[in-house]
């Protein structure tokens, strides 16, 4: 009998979780944690110890248990699901109407092909993804590489998911040490400032409500990749009845809405990319005649083990029946700690936390940081500056910065340090003058000085203390030292 573990992740950094192997053009992050990070996570932590039991390969590579996409969670705790592409909105506008349960008409239809829903089928609002620009190193000079310039598309900070590994108890309970209370690393990037992740088991979710019907139609509906294959092993992108599990029925096409991708998965062990798959996407809709009407989740096609294949017959969202919405109890251990200790936290756990790198604060000081690079280029872009002239404050100025907010009582006393006019009795504040204050945009804020009172005026509002800012300049200076050695700035 299947058994299921249910896994909270919360972003610590943005992540890098790419759609594709493509090195060239745009950069696309897939909008969920891909079930294959998970299983790498615990493959790294776990391998050796059931391979000694002889279990590793159970676990790992046979499908047994499948380790399921990380889907996201809207900050009110509703879970989200790919948003089914049988929804459709009129050109003309109107109403979304599902076209696997409703006539098409003579209208034009704009097809839903981005987003999430809830169980209830109403849109689930999520945090706009973030873009990270970075420049390429020529391995033969240890400069930056002319025409270069790359970028990442990511997922904020912050941003909750969660997802389900399923298998027999025996192996489902051997996983639960790799993801209970721990810090791991996603994505691409992870040397760097992207990829933290903090993950915990929590109670099992509620099911996506089914119902059975009695006319023979099914309507599966894909919440991951469907990866399936011919008796030659080669791609489906025209499923039978028989390829979704079904042991009678046709598709009726005209209800039927599939989209496909392909890409080659990352293997981290191997440091290579395994064999390309060819699959349908996520959210496709396939719509059968003459089943059984049977309801309820299944799993088909390959590559359970990375999650792939799950997919839900006769869901009611699609049916149109009303249902209330799957809502996750957001657990107190994984909201945004405080840096500083309260009446519920002792001293010593506190020190702990800090200790682990795991506050609140160090999570949003890397974010806020983690702006400065594309704050720099547009700075050169702005004062027609070269790419190998330095840009924005020195690694010593951010070292000073970084001593005042050390030594700064509170916020509002680091504030007055950085920012106090000259004509005050007190002197000059530390971000009085260049470059603190030169342009890098139209706009009457587009200062590096106005950006950073606006991270002191945010640390403010999440109640964190002067260390916060601390945090974000040491983060800053680095930043700088990096920027600086990659140019090889000549005299």
């Amino acid at each position: 009998m299947k058994e299921h573990l249910d896994i909270l992740l919360e972003l610590l950094d943005a992540a890098v979780l790419s759609a594709d192997a493509a090195t060239a053009g745009s950069h696309r992050s897939l909008p969920v944690v891909p079930g294959s990070a998970l299983l790498g996570h615990a493959a790294s932590r776990l391998y050796a110890e059931l391979a000694s039991e002889d279990l590793a390969l159970s676990a790992f590579h046979t499908g047994e248990v499948s380790f399921g996409d990380g889907l996201p969670v809207a900050s009110d705790g509703r879970v989200g699901f790919p948003v089914p592409m049988s929804l459709h909105q009129p050109k003309a506008g109107g109403a979304v109407t599902d076209l696997s349960q409703s006539p098409r008409g003579q209208e034009q239809w704009m097809q839903e092909r981005e987003g999430f829903v809830d169980s209830a089928g109403k849109a689930v609002t999520l945090a706009p993804r973030g873009y990270r620009l970075r420049t390429a190193i020529a391995p033969d000079t240890g400069t930056a590489a002319p025409g270069m310039l790359f970028g990442y598309e990511t997922l904020p900070a912050g941003s909750r998911f969660v997802a389900r590994i399923s298998g027999p108890g025996r192996l489902v309970n051997r996983l639960r040490p790799a993801f209970e209370g721990v810090t791991m690393r996603l994505g691409r990037s992870r040397s760097t400032e992207h990829g933290r992740a903090r993950a915990q088991v929590i109670g099992p979710l509620d099911e996506l409500p089914c119902k059975p019907r009695s006319d023979g139609v099914a309507t599966v509906w894909a919440l991951s990749d469907l990866c399936l294959v011919d008796g030659a092993g080669q791609p489906v992108l025209q499923p039978t009845a028989a390829d979704l599990g079904f042991l009678k029925g046709s598709v009726d096409w005209d209800r039927t809405f599939i989209r496909a991708r392909r890409y080659a998965a990352w293997n981290a062990k191997l440091n290579a990319r395994m064999a390309e798959r060819v699959v349908i996407s996520r959210g496709s809709v396939i719509t059968l005649t003459g089943t059984d009407g049977a309801a309820g989740f299944r799993q088909v096609g390959a590559f359970h083990e990375a999650g792939l294949g799950r997919c839900v017959v006769n869901a009611l969202p699609l049916a149109g029946d009303g249902v209330n919405p799957i809502k996750l109890q957001l657990s107190a251990a994984l909201e945004a700690a405080q840096d500083e200790p309260d009446s519920d936290v002792g001293f010593l756990d506190w020190l702990r936390r800090r200790a682990g790198g795991v506050t609140g604060a160090d999570a949003w000081a890397t974010e806020a940081a983690g702006q400065l690079a594309g704050i720099y280029a547009a700075l050169r872009l702005y004062r027609a500056i070269s790419a190998n002239d330095p840009a924005g404050p020195t690694a010593a100025q951010w070292g000073a910065v970084l001593e005042a907010a050390r030594s700064a009582a509170s916020l509002e006393v680091l504030e007055a340090s950085l920012f106090r006019d000259r004509g005050d009795a007190g002197g000059s504040g530390l971000c009085a003058d260049e470059p603190w204050i030169d342009a890098y945009g139209l706009g009457p804020s587009d200062r590096l000085a106005h950006w950073l009172r606006a991270r002191l005026q945010e640390a403010k509002g999440r109640r964190f203390g002067a260390e916060a800012i601390a945090i974000l300049a040491r983060e800053a200076r680095s930043t700088d030292r990096r920027e600086r050695a990659a140019a090889r700035l000549q005299p």
